[in-house]
């Protein structure tokens, strides 16, 4: 299962959404996240890419358990 299939299983299950273009989706997901480099990167910054870095883990946690 994809880590996108994972937020909609119920509705996928129950086939109130059909997974379209299977043969082209990718097993990994990747993002990016560009910022100016400063010395001290803002507060807001910085907690938005912890945040992102830890909902990663989970997402990859959660979508090879499954």
């Amino acid at each position: 299962m994809r880590h996108n299939e994972v937020l909609v299983t119920t509705e996928l299950d129950s086939g109130k959404l059909i997974a379209l273009l299977q043969p082209y989706t990718r097993s990994e997901f990747e993002f990016s996240l560009y910022y100016q480099p400063r010395y001290k990167m803002p507060l807001r910054v910085r907690e938005f890419k912890d945040y992102l870095i830890k909902r990663t883990k989970e997402l990859k946690t959660d979508v090879f358990s499954v």
